[in-house]
């Protein structure tokens, strides 16, 4: 389940994926969203896995997609299937049966913010920050509103993609986006006791509270998303 792009690394119920491109700070590509997609599929079957925490190689958690990387590539037709693509990345994290902890290092950027959503725990460095910062650069952020729609108010959604403040950890942690906020370099060390003591307890209890909770709110990720992404084509359109 391991490739250049993609770690995963597991101890004993924990699956720790980690995301390998520290030489662009873990930036995102569409060989890596791929990668993506078949490590979560493969976890989500996983009846031995009991929780995932998701991080960045060497110290950064993800600062969005790879503008110089999706420039230079010739393949146009892979560069417009890529927003299914990551559409469907998120899909499969919100459908992850376990928890999903995050280790936000330093940085979670646009795409990378995305991911950072996506947890349904994130632990945060002192001095880490998320922004999500399409807007400043004329794009749209249909996963980043989905996101936010389907865990938190349309106010801190509002805040957070037109706004676009580059929120810092202590600042993620009142808002609601943080579980936990440690030193820099306890960050790693914190997530992974977090996804251990999650990943001991019986497993299909926490599936079944997991599942209770997306009826609850009625903000299923998948409706959510597919609402949010038609509304946007229509903007476009008009």
């Amino acid at each position: 389940m391991a490739n250049e792009l993609v770690l995963v690394e597991r101890d004993g119920p924990r699956a720790e994926i980690v995301l390998n491109r520290p030489h662009r700070r873990n930036a995102i590509v569409p060989t890596l969203v791929e990668s993506l997609i078949d490590v979560v599929g493969q976890l989500a079957s996983d009846g031995t896995v009991g929780a995932v925490l998701l991080r960045g190689a060497e110290g950064t958690f993800c600062s969005g997609m790879d503008l110089k990387e999706f420039a230079a590539t010739s393949d146009g037709e892979s560069a417009r299937g890529f927003p299914a693509r990551w559409a469907a990345l998120h899909r499969s994290l919100a459908a992850l049966p376990v928890p999903l902890v995050g280790a936000l290092e330093r940085a979670a950027i646009a795409g990378g913010a995305a991911l950072a959503l996506a947890c349904d725990l994130l632990v945060v460095g002192e001095g880490a920050f998320l922004h999500i910062s399409e807007v400043e650069l004329g794009r749209a952020a249909p996963v980043n509103v989905a996101w936010l729609t389907a865990k938190h108010t349309p106010a801190l959604a509002l805040e957070a993609v037109v706004a676009a403040p580059r929120y810092d950890a202590r600042s993620m942690q009142a808002k609601g986006l943080a579980h936990l906020v440690v030193p820099d370099a306890e960050v790693v060390t914190a997530a992974r006791s977090l996804a251990d003591r999650l990943g001991s307890y019986d497993r299909p209890a926490v599936v079944a509270l997991k599942d209770s909770l997306r009826a609850a709110t009625g903000n299923d990720f998948d409706d959510v998303l597919e609402r949010v992404t038609r509304a946007g084509t229509s903007g476009a359109a008009s």
